[in-house]
């Protein structure tokens, strides 16, 4: 008999904020993909990446959900954490203090930069 593990519920608070912000699956995979690059990391995100995400409750590795959050923040015009969005905030480098964060996460700068370059971007219809 194969025992098999119970699922993990769904990421309706992704799903919902997703939705709100009027992307879809392939795009938020595509701006994930090309802030990880910026940010010198390797992924390949796709639209089933982003339905894990929602039906299935995978967790992305940090930095991605730092990621999801700015995007997501970006596209609603409010700020967006990773934990509203269903997923754990990243744990700051070790000596960090709050007030010194932004300068030591390597990603931070980055996901400024590409979410004001999404701002650019027309809306969606």
């Amino acid at each position: 008999m194969v025992l098999r593990e119970h699922p993990k519920p769904a990421n309706t608070a992704l799903g919902g904020l997703i939705a709100a912000a009027k992307i879809s699956r392939h795009a938020l995979a595509h701006l994930v993909n090309t802030l990880a690059e910026r940010a010198g990391h390797t992924c390949s995100y796709t639209h089933t990446s982003v339905a894990n995400w929602t039906h299935r409750g995978m967790i992305p590795k940090p930095p991605v959900p730092e990621f999801i959050a700015g995007i997501l923040s970006e596209r609603l015009g409010r700020p967006v954490s990773p934990s509203e969005i269903g997923m754990p905030e990243a744990s700051p480098p070790a000596g960090a203090t709050s007030s010194r964060l932004a300068k030591h996460w390597p990603w931070t700068d980055v996901i400024t930069e590409a979410v004001q370059q999404l701002a650019a971007l027309p809306s969606p219809g």
